[in-house]
């Protein structure tokens, strides 16, 4: 029993001795000491780490390494006057580390000592490495701080030339270039970060950042879409930026992707205007309304005037949708009525549409507290209105209060000269009105002739249909009005004569040429002829369906009836709703032999029912081929 106590005593003798020589060992060897400095200085507790590379720079009064540890530490704590006086001995010892110089220069330049600063560094520069960076930077920091501008440019330019491969460093310089206002150098270091790495962040949205506010939408999207393509997001004002660069460019299928990358509630308001703006630009014109209605006329961010534009643009959707009712509706939700101005015309064709005059009166009321040309030109439109509608004495009423006099432009005089026309029919002062446009799309024959065609009014429009030609044989309109007018008037004979004069007129004009051909193929007579022309028309306007309609009823009628199916073909895919069009067709397979198809054509035209002349022609077949079934 007491040999086996003798024995652990002395096994816990050696294990204590060597534990002991262990420790002693560390505790001489600075590498011991370093590395509890390096752990103290990663808590941040920087006293106890100078403590201890002191005592490791002791034990190694040789090692830069100790010697730039402990002087980072007498750093973060401000020392410089330490840090002075511990570098000074290292570099009169012949320390060459870079860090060592810089590190007592930046203490003396901190410590308002600027020349010994500068010497510091310049002795580095002779003796040791000329192509430092960071020794140039301070050198520029320097300099700068003592009011030395062109020097100071000379160093950090030659900073930024020997950084040329580190763009983080050339990023800090380039953040001093915007700092002193040197636009241009800024984004040349910025654009040499990217040619280094393409996908640096804070370099990208600089130029981003730097192209939006000198209104160069489309580069700063680029930056931006960069970054948001490799991080699918991006911060809120650069996010903001890319929305408005998009947005100005045209690119408004950009915008509605990126915002799918983010919940709509999360965005902020000003970015949901956008969007909102953005469908009414692609013409999605419901997905507008609904997104207004969701997201903008009932959010507390939004203004009256916000609120006016959202409504007037909601009312514009429903507009080009055909929803006159609710255009009028938002229209009237507008609370500064300048904007019900700029939307006359619209607000017009509402009104002709919904027949309520409401909006109108709005208007007319706000545009008696505007100039009287202002005023005229409402009272002449809304005088317009009830004359188009035959409410003639309301019309009158209000033609009695408009000065003629205010107005020139030719959209006004024409309303002003129908007005007359269809309350009155007054021709001479229609004529007086409309001689005083300025550079009329045409002659004043031919409005005062369309005014009456369009009146059903035909036998009066004949005269200044005739005058117009006199007035000016170059114009084609006013041998086309007319040929219609006699057209409308059964007078087949004098449409003929004066298609032929226009013919001879204009020989190329594939109007002229297929009336002709089509009315020769329509009679049955002059078959050979009606193909000539026709064929020469379709040869100018190839992409005219009625045409190749024309021509292919011609082929039909003098029994060419492939050529015929063949001449349809264009007309076939271009699906064109019209009843003579599917009557001509069927009457083709008739004659090819294909009954079912022929029938689906002439049901399809009676369908269709867009004209009469079409729809009867087609039963009429329908009941004779009935009629053949029967006696069969």
């Amino acid at each position: 029993m007491i040999r086996k106590k003798h024995i652990f005593l002395l096994l816990l003798f050696f294990i204590t001795l060597q534990l002991f020589s262990v420790t002693s060992a560390r505790a001489n060897n600075s590498y011991f000491y370093f590395w509890l400095g390096e752990q103290a200085k990663s808590d941040h507790h920087y006293e106890e780490a100078d403590s201890l590379f002191h005592l490791a720079q002791i034990m190694d009064p040789n090692s830069e390494k100790i010697v730039i540890e402990r002087m980072s530490v007498l750093y973060f704590q401000q020392k410089f006057e330490k840090i002075i006086n511990i570098g000074v001995k290292s570099i009169e010892q012949g320390f060459t580390n870079s860090d060592i110089f810089l590190m007592v220069a930046d203490s003396y330049k901190r410590m308002g000592e600027n020349k010994r600063a500068v010497k510091i560094l310049k002795r580095y520069l002779r003796n040791k490495d000329h192509k430092n960076h960071k020794i140039y930077f301070l050198l520029y920091q320097i300099y700068s701080e003592v009011g030395d501008k062109d020097l100071a440019f000379h160093y950090l330019k030659k900073s930024e030339k020997l950084a040329e491969d580190n763009p983080d460093f050339l990023y800090k310089i380039s953040q001093i270039y915007a700092q002193i206002g040197e636009d241009e150098e800024f984004i040349k270091t910025l654009k040499k970060i990217l040619a280094i790495n393409p996908d640096h962040y804070h370099a990208s949205l600089w130029l981003g950042d730097y192209y939006f506010n000198k209104r160069d939408f489309t580069i700063a999207a680029k930056y931006f879409e960069h970054i948001f393509n490799l991080t699918n997001t991006l911060p809120p004002i650069q996010l903001r930026e890319l929305i408005i660069s998009l947005f100005y460019t045209d690119n408004f299928q950009k915008i509605l992707d990126i915002a799918n990358y983010y919940s709509i509630h999360s965005l902020d308001f000003f970015i949901k205007k956008i969007i909102f703006d953005t469908y009414f630009q692609m013409h999605n014109y419901e997905k507008n309304v609904e997104f207004g209605e969701k997201y903008i006329v009932h959010n507390p961010n939004a203004n009256a005037e916000t609120l006016d534009t959202t409504y007037e643009m909601m009312a514009l959707s429903e507009f080009h949708l055909q929803n006159f009712e609710k255009s009028s509706e938002y229209f009237f939700y507008i609370q500064n009525l300048n904007r019900l101005l700029t939307n006359f015309q619209s607000i017009t064709e509402i009104t002709n549409f919904t027949h309520d005059t409401k909006l109108f009166d709005k208007v007319y009321t706000f545009s008696k507290t505007k100039n009287d040309t202002l005023h005229n030109v409402v009272k002449t439109f809304y005088s317009f209105y009830y004359a188009s509608n035959d409410s003639i004495a309301k019309a009158k009423q209000i033609l009695a209060e408009i000065d003629t006099t205010y107005f020139k432009n030719p959209i006004i005089l024409n309303s002003l000269a129908y007005i007359y026309l269809k309350t009155d029919n007054d021709t001479t002062f229609a004529r007086h009105l409309l001689d005083l446009r300025e550079n009329p799309v045409e002659s004043t024959s031919m409005t005062m002739g369309n005014f009456y065609y369009g009146e059903e009014l035909f036998e009066k429009s004949i005269p200044f249909c005739l005058d117009a030609i006199r007035e000016d044989s170059t114009q084609v309109k006013p041998y086309y009005r007319l040929s219609s007018v006699y057209n409308k008037l059964g007078q087949e004979k004098k449409e003929m004569e004066i298609l032929q004069i226009a013919l001879k007129k204009f020989p190329n004009n594939p109007h002229f040429l297929n009336q002709i051909g089509y009315s020769y193929a329509e009679d049955g007579i002059n078959l050979n002829e009606a193909v000539k022309l026709l064929q020469k028309a379709v040869s100018i306007d190839s992409e005219n369906v009625y045409i190749w309609d024309s021509l292919a009823w011609a082929f039909f009628q003098s029994g060419q009836y492939e050529k015929a199916l063949d001449a349809m073909q264009i007309v076939i895919d271009s699906d064109r709703q019209d009843s003579i069009i599917y009557y001509h067709l069927g009457n083709i397979f008739w004659k090819l032999g294909k009954l079912n198809e022929a029938k689906k054509q002439w049901e399809a035209s009676i369908k269709i029912g867009n004209s009469e002349d079409g729809v009867i022609k087609s039963q009429q077949m329908l009941e004779k081929i009935k009629q053949v079934k029967n006696r069969n």
